[in-house]
């Protein structure tokens, strides 16, 4: 039977796409970060990162036999800040890099993954029934005033994300009151929502081609909570890029709560 690693951070998306792939016949041997312990059932391998260093991660792919992994789930941003200061490997590799936003850092480690013969395998492709097609999920179509938010929300999102700052940036009445770095998704609304209160319009958008394999955008149930806590007027997805955890119970609660979820199709990154 074919096998695959997996490195697995915490939330919904790891469960989903270790039951995903084994259903095609894969086993799955699970890397551990710290929170993702309760995995341990669902794997056929099971492996505890409990010290965070680049050259263990490889020694247990290498001493599984893996020659695919992906990676799933939420981690804590503090972990890379953990892993830069450990590790001559991991210096090597990122010594000569002067812009080391966390796009660049993560490509490089895909690229000494493949160098090492482990290709790293697309986080969305086990997981395509949660990625939503271009089109109103829930709500009404929007004014010309909300439509407004929408472009101006997409279009600032896309360009932060093309800089490989974020992916989540909040507006309110055509200003821009939070943008993302590494807090997180639900960090950036929490801060959008102190500055500016109810009302606010988020658009959660991917990274640029080359990085979407080892990390798929998420809106999931956590997010969705703080969105209608906090009565925000709407969101807006990358139709695409961007998943929808427990997508059918998500929508419905959305729906319940008068919160418009727009899932919008990009052009060309070249256009932004």
């Amino acid at each position: 039977m074919k096998k695959i690693g997996l490195l697995a951070g915490t939330g919904e998306m790891p469960r989903l796409w270790i039951n995903s792939a084994r259903a095609r016949g894969y086993n799955v041997i699970v890397l551990a970060l710290p929170g993702a312990e309760d995995l341990e059932p669902l794997a056929d391998g099971f492996h505890r990162l409990e010290k965070i260093e680049w050259q263990h991660f490889i020694d247990l792919l290498q001493q599984e036999g893996l020659e695919e992994v992906t990676a799933a789930g939420r981690f804590d941003k503090k972990l890379l800040f953990q892993a830069l200061g450990r590790g001559k490997n991991l210096f090597r590799l990122l010594g000569a890099v002067r812009n080391r936003s966390e796009e660049e850092i993560i490509n490089i480690l895909v690229g000494d993954l493949e160098k090492k013969g482990i290709r790293v395998r697309p986080q969305k492709e086990f997981l395509q029934d949660f990625i939503p097609s271009p089109g109103i999920l829930t709500g009404d179509a929007p004014d010309d005033d909300l439509k407004g938010e929408l472009e101006l929300v997409l279009n600032r999102a896309l360009q932060l994300s093309k800089l490989g700052i974020g992916q989540t940036v909040a507006v309110k009445k055509g200003v821009v009151v939070a943008v993302e770095a590494m807090e997180g998704t639900d960090r950036t609304i929490m801060r959008a929502h102190e500055l500016a209160g109810e009302g606010i319009v988020v658009a959660k958008v991917g990274w640029r081609e080359d990085y979407r394999q080892i990390e798929q955008p998420v809106v999931g149930p956590d997010t969705l909570e703080l969105l209608i806590k906090i009565k925000a007027r709407a969101l807006v997805l990358e139709a695409g890029r961007v998943m929808l955890l427990d997508g059918p119970n998500l929508l419905k609660k959305a729906e319940e709560n008068h919160l418009l979820i727009v899932a919008e199709e990009v052009g060309d990154w070249a256009d932004i």
